[in-house]
């Protein structure tokens, strides 16, 4: 239906081929004459090639036209947005082959589609709900587009290393069920004067052929401050055309940058993406989840261990949590010993806490009824400290 609406509307342009484009235009009322030159310049950008530019016009088509003519209006916002979803024949229209680098041969971007899961990200409230806004947001398309807006197209990913930015661009994109495409800056980066950019340039121009999620990861080596004088100007020219790409970025694909240092971002990127999103290291909440996600049928054997664990890691990442319960299941697998005796084994190994976290952490574990032996070998305290501590703590309990 919406094909025969866009058809029908543009019937005039056909009935007098002889006339010149000025001519008939002369010869309309107003009504039509926008009908023509909306029929002139789709056709104009079209030949040109410049989707991105037909996108922007048939939007403002769309709003033009949505109290005159509102069946044309929801046609057009139709046709629009079929590019968009997965099942839509122009889903990949356009798209050519991965972009590999000139001298190396090497591919330029990791292709992920589909994009599957082992498990949800345990996040913040705040970033989920942000990202969920994001996925809402793509559902309601065809409302938004209407209504003369853009989704959300460009996000920022800021925060320590481990917090869940990969993890999150890879759940974005499969609740899209979109591929990700994952910039590799071994092979982007070059020793050559000016392949670099070159290499960007072909990344980009390849996102942007297919509807997709661009994950630009350690965003800070290629968007450094153009104030740095030991970078560059190509380094330096390369931020403005990536400041240009964001601005305007197609909003049937998802740009996402991520960092581990958003404070050596040039100050211009900031201010580009639609969201900024900030990862914090995870709350003692979200510890508790992702030990129980981790270990999961070793969850039962921590006893004790459990609430010593969220104590343990409070200022840690999730991927420490990760890195800690992968450790204690190789030990299980290896030694056949107990989940206990594997825990204290992996946090011998642990890198060193201060002294004073060591010691809190040993009387706790002193309360536990542990042995001076295993909190020894889980925390490295002398024996001699550890019964000082403990007379101590008899001492204060006496009065």
């Amino acid at each position: 239906m919406g094909d025969f609406l866009l058809i029908y509307y543009f019937r005039p342009c056909y009935t007098n081929s002889s006339i010149s484009t000025g001519t008939y235009i002369a010869h309309m009322d107003d009504e039509n004459t926008n009908e023509v030159k909306d029929i002139v310049n789709l056709a104009r950008l079209g030949l040109s090639g410049q989707r991105r530019d037909i996108e922007t016009y048939l939007r403002r088509v769309i709003k033009r036209s949505r109290e005159e003519n509102p069946e044309l209006s929801a046609a057009l916002a139709n046709l629009l947005s079929a590019a968009l979803t997965p099942e839509s024949p122009l889903r990949d229209a356009g798209a050519t082959t991965v972009p590999v680098d000139r001298d190396t041969r090497l591919q330029l971007l990791r292709h992920e589609s589909p994009v599957l899961l082992s498990h949800e990200p345990i996040l913040s409230p705040p970033i989920a709900a942000a990202l969920e806004s994001v996925v809402a947001e793509r559902q309601q398309i065809e409302r938004l587009l209407s209504n003369d807006l853009s989704p959300t197209r460009t996000l920022l990913f800021t925060g320590p290393p481990g917090v869940g930015k990969t993890m999150s661009a890879r759940w974005l994109a499969s609740r899209l069920n979109l591929p990700l495409l994952t910039l590799d800056l071994s092979t982007v980066i070059s020793s050559y004067l000016g392949r670099t950019g070159a290499n960007i340039r072909y990344v980009l121009d390849y996102a942007k052929s297919t509807p997709s999620v661009l994950l630009l990861d350690e965003f800070d080596a290629i968007a450094k401050r153009r104030g740095d004088e030991t970078e560059l100007g190509e380094l330096k020219r390369l931020v403005t055309v990536l400041l240009q790409e964001i601005d305007l970025w197609p909003h049937d694909k998802i740009l996402i940058a991520a960092t581990n240092h958003g404070e050596l971002l040039d100050r211009a990127v900031w201010r580009r993406f639609d969201m900024v999103f900030d990862f914090p290291l995870p709350s003692k909440v979200e510890i508790e989840k992702n030990l129980d996600l981790y270990f999961g049928d070793l969850t039962p054997g921590l006893g004790p261990w459990r609430e010593l664990l969220k104590e343990l890691l409070q200022g840690k990442s999730f991927a420490d949590v990760e890195r800690l319960a992968n450790q204690v299941r190789r030990r299980i697998i290896v030694s056949g010993g107990t989940t206990e005796d594997a825990i204290i084994q992996s946090l011998s190994n642990w890198e060193p806490l201060p002294l004073k976290q060591r010691k809190a952490l040993g009387e706790k574990l002193q309360e536990q009824g542990l042995s001076d032996h295993k909190i020894n070998q889980a925390t490295g305290l002398a024996r001699d400290t550890l019964r000082t501590m403990k007379k101590m703590g008899q001492k204060e309990s006496e009065e």
